[in-house]
């Protein structure tokens, strides 16, 4: 036998098992002992905009699609959304925006089945099912999507996996965990839930404010005054929006909902912190005060009607499913200086954008991307220092995880069953921003010292 021949044995030795259900916290303490702030451990979910920067533009979409194993959909829908924006492109053939639809609503749908497996078991498996029938009649057979192109995507849909997806979606329907969605404005018990959060809630809507996860549009409720929801073009992110610790695995930003964003005038609104997610969509559209699962199971009723209108909608089965401009656009572009786009979607956790800037030849100089789970850290935080400085029991941890839900298994735990590491920290926080403490990005940041 050569030495060719002989096969190559690797031994790997595994000296930590990973709970899946385990929720590492960052807990901080003054020169007494006592808990000045708690924060969620985001480590695991490093920053990775700068892996596209030197990419083209064009072969973005490719790589977004697998930057996260649980929300692939909404990476590559906002990536290939960005990149028509970089090259204004911007008329999206009917069909082919239906058939992006079909494809969100089954990846909400996919996303959501983990968070009601303990509470009907049954209406989980025929959501999951009806969500991957969806997301096979918009093209993706598989975990990872194919689907969207800039100008339009791949292929028309198939009739028959329709079919399939509106049987799946009847099935759905049928199941407890969907009727017994309440409808109502008001919560199911309004002692389940206070929400003390004191910033923004931002969503994705369509040009008149209407709920739209593939909206163009960014609508900005206030917890401190009744003045009607502001509505924000796309576009207005590269103004309004700004990393307080930039390019931080928890960098919390702020938006600027002032008349004149950057203008620092006493008559001017502040730039303040936010949230995304099941929760803003209810503040959003006035039905504050509704705890984190019943905004989920409001979020499952909205979509199950979103993929009903999608699926009985006779420009689904159409041909033209991309504009031929596309090319074009893109074949034409004058990347002279710089230029920037902006692809938003509102997913199961909430807003995700995608921000490129590209120079010559359409490569990208500088990227952003914000999840959700960055987008609520700091809301997430300030529940953690209030219930370990209160109470300290973890039921109130578990149910802040729930309420933030951070694109980690932890935040599909069944009640009870989330474990937790406690990693101590002596000195000040990175950001001592404790709760009910103002909106405003006026804390200065503090450099984080450990045991």
């Amino acid at each position: 036998m050569s030495s060719e021949s002989v096969p190559v044995t690797q031994h790997i030795q595994l000296d930590e098992l990973v709970d899946p259900f385990e929720a590492r916290l960052d807990v901080y303490r003054d020169d007494y002992g006592a808990i000045t702030q708690v924060s969620f451990d985001l480590s695991g979910l490093p920053r990775i905009d700068g892996m596209l920067v030197g990419k083209r533009a064009l072969d973005v979409p490719d790589i977004t699609k697998r930057l996260c194993g649980l929300c692939p959909v909404v990476h590559h829908l906002a990536g290939v959304r960005a990149v028509e924006d970089l090259y204004g492109i911007s008329d999206i053939p009917r069909t082919a925006q239906l058939i992006r639809e079909l494809l969100a609503a089954g990846s909400t749908l996919d996303n959501l089945a983990t968070k009601f497996v303990a509470v009907d078991r049954e209406g989980a498996r025929e959501m999951k099912r009806a969500g991957k029938a969806l997301m096979r009649a918009a093209g993706a057979p598989s975990h990872f999507p194919d689907v969207a192109v800039p100008g339009g995507v791949r292929a028309a849909v198939d009739r028959a996996l329709v079919s399939e997806a509106e049987s799946a979606l009847e099935a759905l329907a049928e199941t407890a965990v969907i009727k017994e969605v309440e409808l109502s404005s008001t919560p199911d018990s309004p002692d389940a839930w206070t929400d003390t959060f004191d910033g923004l809630d931002v969503v994705v809507v369509d040009a008149n404010g209407e709920l739209a996860p593939l909206g163009d549009h960014l609508a900005v409720a206030r917890h401190d005054t009744d003045t009607a929801v502001q509505i924000f073009p796309a576009a207005d992110w590269l103004t309004r929006v700004r990393e307080t610790r930039p390019g931080a695995a928890s960098p919390r930003p702020v938006f600027d909902a002032a008349d004149e964003p950057g203008v620092d005038d006493c008559e001017s609104q502040r730039a303040d912190f936010y949230r995304v997610g099941p929760v803003s969509r209810q503040v959003v559209v006035d039905k504050r005060g509704v705890s984190p699962r019943d905004a989920q199971r409001r979020l499952l009723a909205d979509t199950v009607a979103w993929a009903s209108r999608v699926l009985v909608d006779e420009d689904l089965l159409g041909d033209h499913v991309y504009d031929p401009n596309a090319s074009m656009a893109i074949e034409n572009a004058d990347f002279e200086g710089q230029r920037s786009g902006v692809g938003l979607i509102d997913g199961p956790r909430g807003l995700l954008v995608h921000r490129y800037m590209a120079g010559a030849d359409g490569v990208i100089t500088d990227c952003q991307i914000m999840t959700p789970t960055a987008q609520n850290e700091l809301w997430l935080t300030r529940m953690l220092t209030e219930e370990l400085c209160g109470d300290g029991k973890t039921a109130g941890v578990e149910e802040s995880i729930w309420a933030a839900d951070p694109c980690l298994p932890c935040s599909s735990a069944p009640a009870g069953v989330m474990t937790f590491k406690m990693q101590e920290h002596a000195g000040a926080a990175a950001e001592n921003m404790p709760p009910n403490s103002g909106g405003s990005a006026e804390t200065p940041t503090v450099a984080e010292r450990t045991k």
